[in-house]
C-alpha cells in the first residue's frame, strides 16, 4: 500500500503550538495543533498511534505523535504531542534543536520535515507507506517578547560596572528558568556594555508570568563620560528610560529540560537610577 491516492499526505500545516513542559529524559514537550487535508474519498481509520520523526536543517531533533490516528476526506484537525530532544553527542542535531528553539522564542518560523519510518505504525502492511512519508511544514514562532524592562544602578565597587536587573516575561505554558546570560547591550549602534554572568540564584518564571532577575553586572565598554552623554540624550528623549538593543545567548531550562538559545530584542526600556 502507498499513499499515492492521498497525495502522500503532504498537505499538512501546524496551526498552533505551545511549550507545555520538558525534562531530561523526554526532552521539550510541545502540544501542536495540526491540520491535514485528505483530498481523496478514502477514510483511513488506523485505531493506532502514528509517530513521525522531526527533522530541522537535515538533523533529527525529536518525534511527534498523533494519537489514535484517523483520517477522513477533506480537512482534519489533530492535537499532536511533539518531544524535542537530541543525542548530546550529536553536535549537529543539538545545534539544529537550539536554532529551532531560538527561532521559536524569537518569533521566527522554522522549516521542519516530518519523516515517517517503519516504526511509525504497528501494522506491517502499512509500514512501507509510512516509511516513505516526508512532509515539509513550518513551525511558526511565538511573538511575545521575553524581556520586559530593566534597571541599571552604579556599582559602588567599580566605575566600569552597572548592576542591572531584568524583568523577564514567560509566554510559554511551562516554567522557564534563566541560568546564564551572555549579551552585548547597545544604544542605537553604540555598544555600551557586555554581560557574561551565571546567576547565583537562577530566575524561574512561572508559565504566563514574569519575574525579576538578581543584579547582573553590566561591564561597560565605553567611558563614563560617553555613557553620561548617552544617558542625557536618552533620558531627555525617552522620559527616563534608555531603549537598548540586546543580543544574547541565554542558558535556560524549559521545565527541567536544559536548553540554550540565541535571543535578540530591540528597544528594551532600561531605567537608570542612582540606587
Amino acid at each position: 500500500m502507498s499513499f499515492s491516492g492521498l497525495q502522500g499526505l503532504t498537505a499538512v500545516s501546524l496551526t498552533s503550538s505551545a511549550v507545555v513542559g520538558g525534562d531530561a529524559t523526554n526532552g521539550l514537550h510541545m502540544q501542536v495543533g495540526t491540520s491535514i487535508n485528505n483530498p481523496s474519498t478514502i477514510t483511513l481509520q488506523l485505531n493506532a498511534d502514528v509517530t513521525l520523526n522531526v527533522f530541522a536543517n537535515g538533523n533529527q531533533i525529536g518525534t511527534v505523535k498523533l494519537a489514535n490516528f484517523a483520517l477522513a476526506p477533506n480537512a482534519n484537525s489533530f492535537s499532536a504531542d511533539a518531544f524535542l530532544n537530541t543525542n548530546t553527542n550529536n553536535a549537529a542535531a543539538t545545534s539544529a534543536l537550539q536554532s529551532a528553539m531560538s527561532s521559536y522564542l524569537g518569533g521566527s518560523p522554522t522549516s521542519l520535515t516530518l519523516q515517517g519510518s517503519a516504526a511509525s505504525i504497528p501494522y506491517a502492511s502499512l509500514q512501507p507507506a509510512f516509511a516513505a512519508l516526508a512532509i515539509s511544514t513550518t513551525l511558526a514562532g511565538q511573538t511575545s517578547k521575553l524581556l520586559v524592562s530593566g534597571k541599571m544602578v552604579p556599582d559602588l565597587t567599580s566605575t566600569s560596572i552597572l548592576a542591572t536587573t531584568i524583568v523577564v516575561s514567560n509566554p510559554l505554558a511551562a516554567p522557564i528558568t534563566i541560568q546564564k546570560i551572555t549579551a552585548s547591550v547597545l544604544f542605537g549602534n553604540t555598544k555600551i556594555g557586555s554581560i557574561d554572568f551565571a546567576l547565583d540564584t537562577p530566575t524561574t518564571v512561572a508559565a504566563g508570568g514574569s519575574s525579576t532577575t538578581e543584579k547582573i553586572p553590566l561591564n561597560l565598554v565605553i567611558s563614563t563620560t560617553d555613557l553620561i552623554a548617552l544617558l542625557g540624550t536618552g533620558l531627555k528623549l525617552l522620559s527616563g528610560n534608555l531603549n537598548v538593543n540586546i543580543a544574547s545567548t541565554i542558558q535556560n531550562a524549559l521545565g527541567s529540560f536544559d536548553n540554550t538559545i540565541q535571543y535578540n530584542q530591540n528597544n528594551v526600556p532600561i531605567a537608570f537610577a542612582l540606587a
